[in-house]
């Protein structure tokens, strides 16, 4: 009987820090082809619609504001949300549904996307005269490594950016400088809510 009970638990705990493993692990991006290109034409030209409406959704579902607190600069700080005291049981009762919101603002883009619009990119900018065509495939297949966490709207619109405002094909750090405000206005509220998620459903 003790041996049955000790397995149950452990069964029990595997499965906690499973969820609790993948809540955390939507931050870092999530894979849907067919939702990464939807994110793209709901952004448009500023991804940070995306993210104001994901805030808009999750009060919503959890009947709470989510406030946007700023530094002494009014530079953007983080997200605040009630106290889980507050807000613990509209978190459990609604856990799919906050779950799947946050998942749908950090669908990644397929890589054969980020490979095109790198590609894109460089079409747009200086030729680098010492790479052959092979040279620059592969040169936009590593780009295009290094940034397959990114959000799809917010990786599209780094791209178009770029063509915009550069007149050389940029380093993998300056596209990341059009990237990084953004993706951290929307991974914050993605982290700060799964934190109190995880909290509510006790894992």
């Amino acid at each position: 009987m003790t041996e049955r009970s000790n397995t149950s638990n452990i069964s029990i705990l595997q499965t906690r820090i499973l969820k609790k493993t993948g809540i955390q692990s939507i931050a870092n991006g999530v894979r849907n082809n067919s939702l990464a290109k939807t994110l793209v034409e709901q952004a448009g030209s500023d991804p940070n619609k995306v993210t104001k409406a994901t805030v808009s959704i999750l009060e919503s579902i959890i009947n709470s504001k989510i406030t946007e607190k700023t530094n002494n600069q009014y530079m953007f700080f983080r997200w605040e949300l009630a106290s889980i005291s507050d807000i613990a049981n509209d978190l459990y009762d609604n856990r799919t549904k906050i779950i799947k919101a946050m998942e749908e603002c950090m669908t990644v883009a397929d890589p054969k996307d980020i490979h095109q619009w790198l590609m894109e990119v460089m079409v747009c900018t200086a030729k680098q005269s010492h790479l052959t065509e092979k040279d620059l495939a592969f040169k936009a297949r590593v780009y295009a490594k290094k940034f397959e966490h990114v959000p799809a709207d917010i990786m599209k619109y780094a791209c178009d950016k770029v063509i915009m405002n550069c007149k050389f094909f940029p380093t993998v750090a300056e596209i990341n400088e059009y990237i990084q405000p953004m993706l951290h206005y929307r991974k914050s509220l993605v982290e700060a809510v799964s934190s109190k998620l995880i909290s509510a459903i006790g894992e």
